[in-house]
Formats: C-alpha cells, structure tokens, sequence
C-alpha cells in the first residue's frame, strides 16, 4: 500500500516550487492544490501500489504540466 506521506514529501522536493499534494482515491490517487489544476489523475490502486511505484507514477504526472 502506498504511503503518501512518503509520496507526498518526494513531490515537495522534486517540485519545490509548486502547491500540490497527492491524495489516495477509490481506485486512484488525484492531486489537490493550487497548482494540481492541470495534472490528470494516477488511475493505480493505491491499496495494491507500493509507494515507489505511486511516486514515480506521481513525479510522471505532474512532469507532464510542469517540466
């Protein structure tokens, strides 16, 4: 099961300079934020996605709106 505190604390020092945070969902994680506006949701079952699998998949996300 992933740990977003963990997730959460890898998007924070990969994206400093960006409001957002990861949150478990049924059957996915979304993110919340001033700046979560225009990352797309992580379609993975935290429940069965271990916490490296979920920040990789998280980083991926929001690389995608903030390069």
């Amino acid at each position: 099961m992933a740990n977003f505190k963990k997730v959460n604390q890898a998007l924070g020092l990969a994206f400093p300079f960006l409001d957002i945070e990861c949150v478990k969902g049924d059957g996915y994680a979304y993110f919340l934020g001033k700046d979560a506006d225009q990352v797309a949701s992580v379609y993975s079952n935290p429940s069965s996605t271990s916490t490296d699998d979920m920040i990789r998949m998280s980083i991926e996300e929001v690389s995608e709106c903030y390069p």
